[in-house]
């Protein structure tokens, strides 16, 4: 009886940790994160779509194009909040309660994987999925209406489930549930090709033959289907009226539509794109040891690279032991085919694209911590003073970086989170006056330009079709002269769409982070040019007017356009 006792108080503490994320959740009120991100509105847009019977589309975009980029199982899923409640934005609730549902199964697949590590007993395990459930960024992804949170939760129980059954004498009906996990998380996220490829080759590597061609048989139509719409096919064209507009609204297009397209865009040349690659690696280390570290050491340099190293190499150390104890796992290789992919992605994100295997950095450092601190202790009976003196400083090091990570985890960036929250509900107030002013004065056919986040979210609330004003080029990012080139561009989406008003959101305004003064003060630019035709009762959400960008050869707009299109021949 004792020992059933002590065999369910990790279930009992599991529950309990859900029970404090669900609380902490509510309190968070997900809701309010609503179009923070630029994906999550374009998904429910989509979902609105589906549930209309319109197919799979992006109704918010002029020209209203197939939804290429994005695979389609999330929006499905949210189509069903559409039928069940389609009132707008009363089924917002509702969609991010799903969402928060995700977390949970996050959190319980994470402790699933935790208590398979090898070192960590089951209380361990679920002292590192507390970490993971309360860490700042896993809160963030189960409050957006994004596939972040439900492809790491589906893809971690997917690593579980091929661990187990992905080997010689494992079973067949195992291999098969396997195959479908992964081919599900294809269809939630391009990013699950690693997922499943790793999967794959793990059973290789173990000769379990059958189990990897049954695998094989049941990814191959997921694969073949996201390889076909969101990679091979090629992406849909601008209906004929926006064909022939400048090169802003071109890669602006390709951003809602074709990751290949705007990749292709960025390689711009080699120099440049080994820049690139090199910065990706850099953030790669950053921002893996940042699901530890961060905050506490960004604002002293060499604190931050010490930590850093240190950390990075404590994760791989700790990941290497139960590896040449017990071999390697397909969560191993599908890292490393993941790690190779994002590296040449277009946007940098990785503290939200390394989601799925949060776990195993945890468990990676923790183990890690543990094992160097143990070699470090018995170095100190050396005979030798320099042995002792190195030693010393390496288990000082460790210790003091794991008080750190405590210290971080407990007072780091969830206090932050939260004056988000509350900073976006005082905002949304003043943006409801704005989609106000919208349905009231600008005709059905209007569209909108939007800052970077706000498009999808401004078609839900209003009905009329938006685009952020421009999708930067991501080399910009390395690059003073891409952005500068983009900037005297930024208005070209506004003349293809031939849209009538400018929306501007002061505290979110530049969003891209690149020469951030830079971008501001083009933005503050135009806005001194382009009349003013709404203000929220704080000021901070506008609506400008864009006459002299669709008119630019009026009298009255001659001395705006310069301004408008520097650089350019005035647009006829």
């Amino acid at each position: 009886m004792k020992n059933r006792a002590c065999h369910n108080v990790p279930w009992i503490g599991l529950a309990v940790l859900l029970i404090l994320f669900l609380t902490v959740m509510v309190r968070l009120k997900p809701a309010n994160f609503f179009g923070s991100f630029s994906d999550d509105a374009l998904y429910f847009s989509s979902a609105q779509a589906l549930a209309q019977g319109q197919g799979y589309v992006l109704p918010s975009i002029p020209g209203t194009p197939p939804a290429t980029k994005y695979p389609i199982l999330l929006p499905g899923l949210l189509s069903l909040v559409w039928r069940y409640n389609p009132s707008f934005p009363g089924n917002i609730p509702l969609a991010t309660a799903i969402m928060v549902t995700f977390g949970c199964g996050y959190i319980v697949a994470s402790f699933l994987f935790l208590r398979r590590y090898e070192g960590i007993n089951d209380y361990e395990a679920l002292s590192l999925t507390a970490f993971c459930a309360l860490h700042p960024v896993v809160l963030r992804f189960s409050s957006l209406l994004s596939s972040d949170i439900s492809f790491a939760a589906l893809s971690i129980i997917a690593f579980i489930t091929a661990d187990r059954c992905m080997r010689r004498n494992g079973g067949l009906v195992g291999a098969a549930l396997t195959g479908i996990l992964s081919g599900l998380s294809l269809l939630l996220r391009v990013l699950g090709v690693p997922i499943a490829a790793g999967i794959f080759l793990c059973a290789i590597y173990r000769r379990a033959w059958r189990q990897a061609f049954i695998l094989a048989v049941l990814i191959a139509p997921f694969f073949l289907w996201v390889m076909w719409t969101s990679v091979i096919k090629p992406a849909p064209r601008p209906p004929a009226p926006f064909a022939l507009f400048g090169p802003g609204w071109q890669q602006t297009w390709l951003y809602y539509t074709s990751y290949i397209g705007m990749r292709k865009l960025s390689m711009i040349d080699m120099g440049l794109t080994c820049n690139i690659l090199f910065s990706h690696i850099l953030y790669f280390i950053a921002d893996t040891s940042g699901y530890l570290i961060s905050p506490l050491f960004r604002r002293n340099v060499v604190l931050w690279f010490v930590s850093t190293l240190l950390t990075i190499a404590i994760i791989v150390y700790g990941i290497r032991v139960p590896v040449k104890r017990s071999g390697w796992q397909p969560m191993h290789f599908s890292l490393l085919l993941y790690v190779a992919i994002i590296l040449f992605w277009d946007y940098l994100g990785w503290d939200r694209f390394l989601l799925a295997f949060l776990p195993l950095i945890v468990g990676g450092f923790y183990v890690g911590a543990r094992e160097l601190v143990s070699l470090a202790w018995r170095g100190l009976s050396s005979q030798f003073l320099i042995d002792q003196i190195i030693w010393g400083t390496l288990s000082a090091a460790i210790l003091l970086l794991c008080v750190a990570v405590t210290w971080n985890f407990m007072f780091g960036e969830r206090a932050e989170l939260g004056a988000e929250s509350k900073r976006r509900e005082l905002l949304l107030g003043e943006k409801r006056e704005m989609y106000e002013w919208i349905r009231q004065n600008a005709p059905k056919d209007a569209r909108v330009v939007t800052p970077d986040t706000e498009d999808a979210a401004l078609y839900l609330y209003t009905g009329r079709q938006a685009m952020r004003r421009i999708a930067f080029l991501p080399a910009g990012a390395y690059d003073q002269q891409t952005t500068r080139y983009d900037l005297d561009h930024i208005m070209d989406v506004a003349q293809a769409t031939g849209a009538q008003y400018w929306m501007t959101v002061d505290e979110f305004d530049a969003t891209w982070k690149a020469y951030h003064e830079l971008v501001q003060a083009r933005l503050n630019q135009l806005s001194n040019v382009l009349p003013e035709l709404f203000r929220s009762s704080n000021g901070h959400v506008r609506i400008l007017g864009l006459r002299c960008v669709q008119e630019p050869n009026n009298p009255s707009c001659r001395a705006a356009a310069g301004i408008l299109f520097p650089g350019n021949p005035t647009p006829r």
